[in-house]
């Protein structure tokens, strides 16, 4: 059974999304468990593979500081441009906000989060042969979500299925306790045992009337968003082309990083195409059209 270890800990679950999903691209494993007692996401890697995961995170870290480099210059330029024609009353704070993530947040998450013990002892060396890799400044950003987005039709069989299950389980407990009472079977003696044995069971039916009715009104939705998922895939079947990849690519990112910059553009425009939408159900409709086509 594969080994993990801690690579690196945040309290930002988009963060620590897109490093995982950097990782994947890159061709390395990982996961992201939540600690609770800490408040923090832990995204672990292979015990065998931390020196590739250093420096794909290496990679990962100058391409996100560049990006909100080049954002905030941007920021600034229309700012100015605005302070030309009319005085702005919008201050440094409201700024900064408009980020999704700010430069100060990145600098935590990236220097002070990263929990493996040994990252320092390699950071110069890793950071010179990295570097070349990912100077550049048409970078735009990185894949916004997890990367764990379900369809509603996904959910609504999730939802089914547990219903049955826990509605079968409550059934068949609740006749296991009236049989007891009625001193049919004998295997729970007393009315304590009952009592507490009769909860349970109740309680999975409730359980399972609760998530039925979930089921039930995501049910309306599937059509809504089948239908929504058609046209996407339509749109990129006639936009997305080998041509128009080349077009958006850069020679001078590695493989891994083309496909983020070129996944990054193409949700851009799906957005302006059919407005504001969930950028992990975006995401995962690129990563399968791409995969279909593409990866063949």
């Amino acid at each position: 059974m594969q080994e993990y270890i801690p690579f690196f800990q945040g309290e930002n679950r988009s963060f620590t999304g897109k490093l995982a999903k950097y990782f994947e691209y890159s061709g390395l494993e990982s996961k992201i468990d939540y600690d609770e007692a800490n408040d923090v996401y832990i995204l672990s890697v292979p015990a065998d593979k931390e020196k590739e995961a250093k420096k794909h995170y290496q990679a990962f870290y100058f391409v996100e500081r560049e990006r909100i480099k080049k954002a905030e210059n941007e920021k600034s330029s229309e700012i100015s441009e605005e302070a030309k024609q009319e005085p702005s009353e919008k201050s440094s704070q409201d700024i900064s906000e408009d980020m999704v993530i700010s430069e100060n947040e990145l600098e935590e998450e990236t220097e002070s989060e990263l929990v493996s013990h040994k990252a320092s002892q390699t950071h110069e060396n890793e950071e010179e042969d990295m570097t070349s890799e990912v100077e550049t400044e048409d970078y735009k950003g990185l894949i916004t979500g997890s990367g764990n987005y379900m369809f509603k039709s996904e959910k609504y069989q999730d939802y089914t299925g547990t219903f049955y299950i826990f509605l079968f389980l409550g059934i068949a407990g609740v006749i296991f306790v009236i049989l007891n009472i009625a001193r049919v079977l004998t295997i729970l003696n007393g009315v304590f045992p009952n009592f507490i044995m009769g909860a349970l069971f109740l309680f999975f039916i409730y359980e399972a009337i609760t998530i039925w009715n979930k089921a039930k009104k995501l049910k309306w939705e599937i059509e809504e968003e089948n239908q929504l998922t058609e046209k996407i895939n339509q749109w990129l079947q006639k936009t997305v082309t080998k041509d128009f990849l080349a077009s958006i690519s850069n020679d001078n990112l590695s493989e891994e990083l083309n496909y983020m910059k070129q996944t990054d553009t193409i949700r851009d425009m799906l957005l302006a195409e059919f407005g504001e939408q969930n950028h992990d159900y975006l995401d995962r409709l690129i990563e399968e059209y791409y995969n279909q086509v593409f990866d063949l």
